[in-house]
């Protein structure tokens, strides 16, 4: 059995998915999340059929005071709107520097 305590922590994240596969239901508190660590759903939620993967006014109203009103929390057009806003920060040329911040980061800790 899975403890809470485990995922919530995130320790247990490894050991659930080796139980239980890549794609699951997690049943909490009344509520059926979807996990998954396909890289292929990912892309299909992020990206290439995105429209159909609403956040929902529950998500929204849950999390607004930790996202705000960004990205993270938008569906739709106002998503549009803040990916166009955000994208160029994720451009290759900067995203490539990325090894340095990792490096400098464990010399730090």
């Amino acid at each position: 059995m899975i403890s809470h305590e485990s995922i919530l922590s995130g320790d247990g994240w490894i050991d659930t998915i080796a139980e239980l596969g890549t794609c699951f239901n997690l049943h909490v508190m009344y509520e059926d999340l979807i996990i998954t660590v396909e890289p292929g759903h990912i892309k299909t939620i992020l990206a290439s059929d995105f429209e159909n993967y609403v956040k929902g006014d529950k998500f929204h109203n849950t999390m607004s005071s930790l996202l705000g009103t960004g990205v993270f929390n938008s569906d739709g057009d106002m998503w549009k709107f803040h990916r166009s806003m955000t994208r160029p920060f994720f451009s290759h040329d900067r995203i490539g520097h990325f090894n340095i911040f990792d490096r400098h980061a464990e010399d730090a800790i």
